[in-house]
């Protein structure tokens, strides 16, 4: 995503290196935890509130704003690990519960960050867990447990899910206030045998079991190499990376640390496409940095498939050339068409300084073409200035990382 450009001048002229010393250094987590960045502020809305899709677009201009860091980021990656839909429950009290969740816990242990979400109202609802009984319980939550979230298909069979969706048994959850609670009574409380091992499983032996799996590991590494780079680790690699960081105590900062600071992601620019969500965002940051004159609605990220808490699958949205898609490109084109702001017709630019706003090389092939269009006599000051903008934020350039 394209940085606010705020952002980019608190990073001033500073080094690759010493921008993402910065980076890092404003996480400042404190026993594990990230402080919520709005602690002073206003976070997701909570109130029961008849305006779909309230939350997801608080979450877009949260993403698109001059505050947003490096736990904006990682909540956002692992949304779309961790996915649910806010069509799962009522309310919005239940997604804004999750998204502290990820904040608070995205850059800090594994272990912890996988428990808090299985076991959060929004996690719950949305794979039919909240209100699994033992003498019949629900297996989708063990099953995506198990084949998404942590480990992997080829480390588990059938029988491994049904004894795990056993020992999920118990948990509950009221919507409109958030309320979570466990249920002895529902629980399993005879031994399973679960991976091999006879045992009193509980949801948090479960999960501890899962996530020491060095298959979460490998795909935890290879997942956020993918989204963080671009480039796809080799089986090997993912090992090697993943053992390493498993070793080490399964700490997502360090983790996120050893990948800003490799050789790949500093040759990774431009490198992958951006989904939709990440389109957008940089949008916003660039045409409408003070957030008050773009007006976001619910139905335009559905438009552009990729509405946050409403996402296709469990298994999250598509990545890399599915985003190059006519079907992806053109609710792009078609987001740009009306855009008019003051950063648009404030100024009268030129091709140079268009390509450096939007964040494009100097010699982007589109800049004969931006300023082409800026010096015709066919159109009026501002129509070659939209004109020339619209060109710039959907050239094949700016629709990659």
């Amino acid at each position: 995503m394209t940085a606010h450009p705020e952002r980019m001048e608190r990073l001033g002229d500073r080094s690759l290196d010493e921008a993402i010393g910065q980076i890092l250094g404003e996480v400042q987590l404190d026993d594990g935890l990230a402080p919520l960045p709005w602690a002073d502020g206003d976070g997701p809305p909570t109130d029961d509130d008849e305006d779909w899709g309230a939350v997801s677009v608080w979450w877009v201009n949260r993403l698109g704003s001059a505050d947003t860091g490096l736990a904006d980021r990682m909540a956002w990656i692992w949304h779309n690990w961790f996915t649910v839909s806010d069509e799962a429950f009522s309310g919005p009290k239940l997604a804004a519960d999750l998204i502290d969740i990820l904040y608070r816990h995205g850059l800090g242990d594994l272990r912890t960050l996988v428990h808090k979400v299985i076991t959060s109202g929004a996690m719950l609802r949305y794979l039919d867990a909240a209100g699994s009984q033992a003498y019949n319980p629900n297996e989708n939550l063990a099953r995506e447990l198990m084949e998404l979230y942590t480990i992997g298909p080829e480390h588990y069979d059938e029988n491994d899910v049904r004894a795990a969706a056993r020992a999920l048994a118990g948990w509950d959850v009221e919507d409109e206030e958030g309320t979570v609670w466990f249920d002895p009574g529902n629980a399993f409380v005879a031994p399973l045998i679960f991976m091999g091992v006879q045992d009193e499983w509980t949801t948090e032996k479960l999960i501890d079991t899962l996530v020491d799996h060095p298959g979460t590991a490998h795909r935890v590494t290879a997942r956020l190499w993918r989204d963080l780079v671009g480039s796809e680790l080799t089986a090997e690699q993912a090992r090697t990376m993943g053992d390493r960081w498993r070793n080490d105590g399964l700490q997502i900062l360090d983790l996120v640390e050893s990948i800003l600071r490799s050789d790949e992601f500093a040759e990774s620019a431009h490198q992958r496409y951006c989904t939709a969500l990440e389109w957008m965002v940089s949008v916003l940051a660039i045409v409408d940095p003070d957030g008050d004159e773009v007006p976001l609605e619910p139905w335009h990220l559905e438009n552009m498939g990729q509405r946050p808490l409403s996402p296709p699958s469990p298994a999250g949205w598509p990545n890399g050339q599915f985003w190059a898609r006519p079907g992806s490109l053109l609710p792009r084109l078609q987001g740009v068409q009306d855009l008019d702001t003051s950063v648009i017709s404030g100024r009268a630019w030129s091709s140079a300084d268009i390509l450096a706003t939007a964040g494009l090389p100097a010699d982007d092939p589109v800049g004969p073409l931006i300023e082409r269009v800026l010096t015709t006599e066919d159109f009026e000051d501002d129509d070659r200035r939209r004109v020339a903008w619209r060109i710039a934020l959907t050239c094949p350039t700016f629709q990659r990382h």
